[in-house]
C-alpha cells in the first residue's frame, strides 16, 4: 500500500537454491541483492506508477532447476486524518508486509511515507 501515486515503494523476494537463483523484476526498478549461504534476497525500490497501480509488479526467481514468480499489487490506502484521537502525534507511517509465496520464494513489501 502506498499513501498517494508517485510514492517510492520497496518489494523484497527472497528465494533458496543451487545454483543460486537470478531474479527478474517487472517493471524492473532500482535493485540490491544479498547472498547468504543458499538464500538470496533481491530488494527492488520503484516508484507507484499508475501502470505500477495498475497492473502491479512481479518477483521471478529462477536457476538452471526452474523458476517461481509472485505478483504483488500496489494499492493506494485510505488517508488518515493525523489528527485524528487513534492517530495524535503520529505524522509517519511504516507498513510492513510479509508473504510466503511457496517453499521456495517469500516477499516482503515495505512502504514509508511522511
Amino acid at each position: 500500500m502506498v499513501e498517494k501515486e508517485g510514492d517510492m515503494v520497496t518489494l523484497s523476494c527472497s528465494a533458496h537454491g543451487h545454483p543460486a537463483p537470478q531474479f527478474t523484476w517487472t517493471p524492473s526498478g532500482k535493485e540490491s541483492v544479498a547472498v547468504k549461504g543458499n538464500k538470496v534476497v533481491s530488494m527492488v525500490m520503484l516508484e507507484a506508477s499508475a501502470a505500477v497501480l495498475k497492473d502491479g509488479v512481479t518477483c521471478e526467481a529462477s536457476n538452471n532447476h526452474g523458476a517461481a514468480s509472485q505478483a504483488f499489487k500496489v494499492t493506494i490506502k485510505q488517508a488518515v486524518d493525523p489528527n485524528a484521537a487513534n492517530d495524535a502525534g503520529r505524522g509517519r507511517h511504516l507498513s510492513v508486509f510479509s508473504l510466503l509465496f511457496s517453499p521456495l520464494l517469500s516477499g516482503l513489501c515495505v512502504v514509508y511515507s511522511l
